[in-house]
């Protein structure tokens, strides 16, 4: 373990004679013998030869190695003052030359493979020392100086001085990033990409994505797409992007991250992580389809692939439940049920925020889905989820405010609608605090406290807070699909609660519009919005808008029946009579064709509803220019009407 821990190291110092002598002593752990052997070599060469500066630097490198096979933190603090006393006596000797800058190049490497190794005192006290001698005066002094403050701001985070790292990564790149970006592309990058990281795990998503994607630009400047570090950034402005709801810019760069991997290869685990994000910005878009689809076919491929890293498969896993909660597919939730919690387990990651999520996901399992053997009370996961948030996460993270809404969502369910209300309210102010009250994330923390008020009947204020929403929602180029049906839906409530019918049916039709020409549900829950619009358009007598949601009702019936389901029939009668009613007889004769027969069969031909059903059609068939089927139709009511009156003759 020791010497794994140490090759960082190795690769940082020359391997000269010294270097050899010094490895060869570590072996049969003679510590004391190899120190002295770098010492000495520092003794016998004059600071002032040029020629022998890197003899030097080995042998400081290799005391560094020693201290550190060593594992004493004493001979660690005397190497660092031996480097202090190096450094200053170097300087002074060779102010202007070129041996002093390759030195530095050297210690800046060295102070890398440190912080590979999690020496981060050193790395802060290397990273200070450098900054004091390096003067910034040419490109590659530049480039020293940004990876160093770098460091330092790593090593400053390694201490929980989260701040101060900040501090430092931003008065680099305002110091930086416009002066050298054209000769300090990559590590100028990687100072946005760090501090990016950073914000994001701060909850400071717009300053985040700001700085995600200046490492993006930087690196695509040098670099070219299939490489790991335009990769990575793609990844992480993504990230950012989903949390801030730009879901259309988010889907834009997993779709480019994707596809800068060669499709004739293997999926390696970074296409794998990419694949099972896309699935993630699928279901925030509402493709609920697709996105089932797609997790289910990772699921199939990557069942047995043991290259796949545990975490990743807990990770898709989670994913897929989260699908079938949202889609109602009672035999996938059973079967991730079964499987996930053992997963954790076996993952050592009971605790962690997996676990967190697994716990909100089955808080948010219907009531009606049977989740033994687990235990059956909904509001004991939502509390253990947030119990795990609050202490791996900051308090204004989206993951919780999404536990504070759920469970509020279970209050309202279980009949506790007050504090239900004021949950809510505090899921509300956490995307306040994070996002701002301008924000997308705010306007979708209004719709779920509108959904709470709405069940409890207050639709005054339902729609003072959808208005809100829409003024928020009109401040964006791009709006997530699911937030703007979400507003529809709850306005078309408030103003059906406010007895205003004509804006009630106005919303309820932007929703079922909105579910068909930018989501993909499932028929039924399409239909359930349909449904919806057509009782509102009744209500106030819209006629094309009816005839315009009836016919993608029998679209939509279509898809889950076979076409002569009596609910199609059904459907399919009621559009043909409206488009008699509306004078349509073309359309309407052949809506009323096709189902006049098996409708008749349905009531019994002999019943009045059935008689008076077939008149229609035959109406409409002659009004249509179609007197051959209007007379058929004409001549089988003469035959059921003779057939009636022989019946009734031979009664009397």
């Amino acid at each position: 373990m020791q010497s794994d821990v140490a090759n960082p190291i190795l690769t940082a110092i020359p391997q000269g004679p010294l270097s050899q002598k010094v490895q060869l002593l570590l072996a049969d752990r003679k510590f004391e013998r190899a120190r002295e052997t770098c010492q000495s070599l520092l003794v016998e060469i004059p600071v002032a030869d040029a020629s022998r500066l890197q003899e030097r630097f080995e042998a400081v490198g290799n005391l560094f190695l020693i201290a550190i096979k060593s594992g004493n933190d004493l001979s660690l603090e005397w190497t660092l003052g031996t480097l202090n006393t190096e450094l200053e006596q170097i300087v002074e000797q060779h102010r202007d030359s070129d041996e002093l800058s390759r030195w530095f190049q050297n210690l800046l490497q060295l102070s890398e493979a440190l912080g590979n190794t999690r020496r981060w005192p050193a790395v802060k006290l290397i990273s200070r020392q450098l900054l004091k001698y390096i003067a910034d005066q040419s490109t590659e002094s530049q480039s020293m100086r940004i990876r160093t403050l770098n460091n330092l701001g790593s090593a400053l985070l390694a201490e929980n001085r989260i701040d101060d790292a900040i501090h430092v990564w931003q008065c680099a790149i305002r110091d930086y990033d416009l002066k050298a970006e054209s000769t300090c592309a990559a590590p100028l990058s990687t100072l946005h990409n760090n501090l990016g990281e950073l914000l994001r795990l701060q909850c400071k998503f717009p300053e985040a994505r700001l700085h995600h994607a200046r490492a993006l630009q930087l690196r695509q400047e040098r670099f070219s797409e299939d490489n790991l570090l335009v990769r990575q950034s793609r990844y992480n402005l993504a990230q950012v992007q989903v949390e801030c709801g730009e879901l259309s810019a988010a889907a834009d760069q997993i779709d480019l991250y994707l596809s800068s991997f060669p499709a004739d290869q293997p999926d390696t685990v970074e296409r794998i992580k990419g694949q099972i994000f896309r699935c993630r910005i699928l279901k925030e878009q509402g493709r609920f389809l697709s996105a089932d689809a797609e997790i289910n076919h990772l699921a199939r491929v990557h069942a047995r692939n043991q290259q796949v890293p545990g975490r990743l498969m807990v990770e898709l896993h989670l994913q897929r439940l989260d699908i079938a909660v949202i889609l109602g597919k009672e035999s996938v939730i059973q079967s991730e049920l079964k499987r996930l919690p053992g997963m954790i387990d076996d993952n050592h990651l009971v605790g962690s925020i997996y676990e967190g999520r697994l716990s909100q996901l089955i808080g948010r399992i219907p009531r009606s889905i049977d989740i033994s053997p687990l235990p059956n009370d909904r509001e004991t996961h939502l509390q253990t989820s947030m119990q795990i948030f609050r202490k791996r996460l900051v308090r204004n993270h989206p993951l919780m405010a999404q536990s504070v809404f759920d469970l509020a969502d279970l209050f309202q369910a279980t009949h506790r609608g007050q504090r239900g209300t004021q949950t809510a309210a505090g899921g509300l102010s956490i995307y306040e605090n994070t996002f701002g009250e301008d924000s997308l994330a705010t306007a979708y923390g209004l719709t779920r406290l509108g959904q709470l008020c709405c069940d409890q009947g207050q639709y005054r204020l339902v729609r003072q807070l959808m208005r809100k929403a829409l003024r928020l929602l009109r401040g964006y180029r791009s709006v997530p699909e699911l937030i703007q049906l979400r507003v529809y839906e709850l306005l078309s409530h408030a103003y059906d609660g406010l007895n205003k019918p004509r804006l009630a049916s106005w919303f309820a039709f932007a929703a079922a519009q909105q579910v068909q020409k930018t989501l993909e549900f499932p028929p039924m829950m399409e239909d359930f919005f349909v449904e919806q619009a057509l009782d509102h358009a009744k209500a106030v007598g819209h006629t094309h808008r009816e005839i315009s949601l009836l016919e993608r009702r029998i679209e939509l019936l279509s898809e889950e029946y076979h076409p002569d389901h009596p609910a199609v029939i059904e459907t399919m009668e009621q559009l043909g009579r409206l488009l008699a009613e509306s004078e349509s007889f073309d359309q309407a004769a052949a809506c009323l064709g096709k189902i006049v027969v098996v409708r008749s069969t349905e009531l019994g031909e002999d019943s009045p509803l059935a008689i008076e059903l077939m008149q229609l059609t035959a109406d409409v068939c002659r009004k249509a220019g179609q007197p051959d089927q209007a007379e058929e139709l004409e001549d089988r009511i003469r035959q059921i009407s003779e057939r009636q009156s022989h019946v009734l003759s031979d009664l009397l």
